[in-house]
């Protein structure tokens, strides 16, 4: 049975600014949207469109992402759409994240009710940066590969932008502020004249600005009219990337730059009258570097008039041409904003230690491994767990326990590794009785609390093949989980390393097997581990993977990662049974 829900509070995780109008949630600015865990068989979510819906080189580009895939990228050209964005054979947890990938001056998009058995939002990030700038920012052309071809909405993509690239390798909440063609000076120019009217500043205490008209009938209302509420959540850190457009205004003339600088200064106090305790780090230099100069003397002057030491500068390398290429209106390709995202998220984590004793950018996954014990295979994979520091979750095989595999399994437990249950004989549970697979899940249970003194809290169906009946009676905790298709030999390491390092988000459970005949096991977990270190994951048990998100996990659910979800509400007024 479905039931409805409001995009509130309550029960979705709001990404940026964005305001709640008669139960729709308004988004103007790149990256806003809304984020949130859904428990049912299937998932719908209404989007409502702008006065833009009929002009088709400015209505709004929207994305819907599942489990961290993009499912729906679509423009908006109704007023209101329904999206299916899930259905499954099966109760089933998923995590769903909606943004509004074009900028807020040509369009904004509306997120109406949410329909399934039950919603929750995702959990708050421990840092969150405010991102503010220009096209840059707004992933401006980046899906038009001809640098002669000019704006579009349908070609702007905020998720492969440095700001939102950077936010998801530090694992951060973000907001951002941004407008293409916009400076603190002068917008973009190719007169030699100054142009006043596109200018950040005079925009950045509202909800957005946008050309088109919001709303629904009834209820309509223009972005700009509506006062930015800053009594909420404060960013620890604030990054501004503006002067790009400036310098087509001031050039290398000494006198412009020196307006540009008390401009620059000026934002920058307007910022910290927002937000006291924040650090600033002002960036410059992806599409040319002439201001940077005079953008670093701004903030040392700054500094020493103001007495505020909480900022910094931080020079970008201008796109590589050669390279790197360009998009539309001579843009940075997704190469260059990666290549800036990496730069950016180096320099965020040294300021993030230094200031606010804070260890960015690190994930956790949880290995697991199904179909042992034995002694060959296990050993394997426990020497390369050792040898990396690394813990692991290992769902045996009843029928697999002897007296020889069971010196894997002490010695698993030794390593601090978890391990858990996958049936007594490996076989389909969906097609048996009730009675049937409780005794071999029982059986199962007890050969591992014998032999590790601790009972499974964990199960594994063989083929990950559920019904209803096992989700209502089965009394363990059950897990699906990313995997690769290993058990087929002709798969070689790299390719199954390959398809699980394509998977990895934070939070996610991995499924591979160390079953005996299983020989490229260990050398999969090797690039594994290694690979995904290098892009800033941690290695857990399953319980520490709940336990350290706060997750308490639910009978009659199948996790494929740890996250947090609700039982739906018997009283709930609303109620959908499509």
């Amino acid at each position: 049975m479905n039931n409805r829900f409001e995009p509130s509070e309550e029960n979705v995780k709001a990404l940026g600014r964005t305001i709640l109008r008669k139960g729709i949630r308004w988004c103007a600015f790149s990256g806003t949207g809304i984020e949130f865990v859904s428990r049912g068989k299937d998932v719908r979510i209404k989007i409502y469109g702008d006065s833009t819906v009929t002009d088709p080189d400015n209505r709004a580009r929207l994305a819907i992402y599942v489990d961290g895939r993009r499912i729906i990228d679509d423009m908006i050209k109704e007023k209101e759409k329904e999206y299916v964005i899930a259905r499954d054979a099966r109760e089933t947890v998923h995590t769903v994240r909606v943004i509004k990938l074009s900028e807020s001056a040509m369009s904004t998009m509306g997120i109406g009710e949410i329909i399934t058995e039950s919603v929750l939002p995702t959990a708050q990030k421990d840092f969150f940066i405010e991102y503010i700038g220009d096209s840059i920012t707004c992933g401006y052309g980046v899906d038009d590969e001809n640098p002669e071809h000019h704006f579009l909405t349908s070609t702007e993509d905020v998720t492969k932008s440095f700001s939102y690239v950077s936010a998801g390798m530090l694992d951060v909440d973000y907001s951002m502020v941004s407008f293409s063609g916009y400076g603190v000076l002068s917008g973009y120019t190719d007169s030699g004249k100054i142009n006043s009217k596109e200018l950040l500043p005079p925009h950045y205490k509202k909800f957005g600005f946008s050309y088109a008209t919001s709303g629904t009938e009834g209820d309509t209302f223009k972005a700009e009219d509506i006062e930015w509420d800053f009594s909420g959540r404060k960013p620890q850190m604030v990054i501004i990337n503006l002067g790009t457009n400036d310098s087509s205004y001031t050039g290398d003339n000494e006198k412009l730059q020196k307006q540009y600088q008390e401009k620059y200064i000026e934002f920058v106090k307007t910022v910290r009258a927002q937000y006291k305790d924040s650090y600033i780090l002002c960036i410059l230099g992806l599409m040319g570097d002439i201001l940077y100069p005079a953008l670093s003397e701004a903030v040392n002057t700054y500094k020493v008039e103001n007495a505020d030491f909480k900022i910094e500068t931080m020079p970008l390398v201008p796109i590589i041409a050669e390279t790197e290429k360009y998009v539309a209106d001579y843009h940075p390709t997704k190469v260059s904003h990666r290549r800036t995202a990496e730069a950016l998220a180096e320099r965020v984590k040294h300021i993030a230690s230094r200031e606010f004793g804070k260890v960015l950018g690190l994930k956790e996954v949880a290995l697991t491994f199904d179909d042992g014990p034995n002694t060959t295979v296990t050993m394997d994979v426990l020497d390369v767990l050792r040898e990396n520091d690394a813990k692991a979750t290992f769902f045996l095989v009843g029928n697999n326990i002897n007296e020889k595999s069971s010196v894997s399994i002490k010695r698993a437990s030794e390593q601090g590794c978890e391990i858990e249950n996958h049936s007594m004989t490996h076989s389909a549970m969906s097609e048996m009785e009730e009675d049937d697979f409780l005794e071999e899940i029982g059986q199962t249970g007890k050969l591992i609390g014998k032999l590790t003194g601790v009972y499974p809290i964990f199960f594994r169906p063989p083929y990950i093949a559920v019904n209803d009946l096992m989700l209502e009676k089965i009394p363990l905790y059950m897990i699906a989980g990313y995997g690769c298709d290993d058990w087929k030999n002709e798969i070689t390491a790299t390719m199954r390393a390959q398809k699980i390092l394509s998977q990895m988000a934070d939070g996610r459970i991995l499924l591979l097997h160390d079953a005996e005949d299983n020989q490229a096991a260990a050398k999969t977990v090797e690039i594994i581990i290694k690979r995904a270190r290098a892009l800033g994951y941690g290695f857990v048990r399953l319980d520490k993977l709940f336990e350290n998100r706060h997750v308490m996990p639910h009978r009659g659910v199948v996790y494929n990662e740890a996250t947090a979800i609700k039982k739906p509400d018997e009283n709930e007024e609303k109620q959908d049974e499509e």
